[in-house]
């Protein structure tokens, strides 16, 4: 339960060179990494939300604007991964949503090029994170 103010980002990640901010007409976003290792998103300032409506709003609306597609498989699947972070007095919490990985064999029927392409990009992104936590 929410009863203080906190503030909200919502970035999506779409593709190799698509990062945009979704709470803010879908300006464009870069990742900078500190010498901390720390990763900030510069160009996605965050939106102050004064209590739990005005929160699940701001959750809803970043939703709406991600990137999905109907598969054989997912009436809305996502095309790209969203990071959102939360901070409330101070304690920042992130959540990560990751793109729908769907094998071949599961869409045989969606067979376009865009979405074959969508489809390998989606899995490679998703090979690197899991080298990312194996490395950690």
């Amino acid at each position: 339960r929410i009863d203080t103010e906190c503030s909200v980002r919502f970035v999506e990640l779409a593709g190799k060179r698509a990062c945009r901010d979704l709470l803010n007409d879908a300006s464009s976003v870069r990742l900078l990494s500190d010498s901390n290792d720390v990763v900030h998103f510069k160009g996605a300032p965050p939106r102050l939300c004064n209590d739990r409506t005005a929160l699940r709003n701001t959750l809803d609306e970043g939703l709406a604007l991600r990137s999905s597609v109907q598969t054989e498989r997912n009436a809305a699947s996502s095309r790209s991964h969203a990071v959102v972070e939360i901070d409330v007095n101070g304690v920042t919490m992130t959540f990560v949503d990751l793109a729908g990985s769907e094998r071949k064999w599961e869409t045989m029927q969606m067979r376009g090029r865009q979405h074959q392409r969508d489809s390998a990009e989606i899995n490679l992104s998703l090979m690197a994170l899991k080298d990312c936590f194996r490395a950690r």
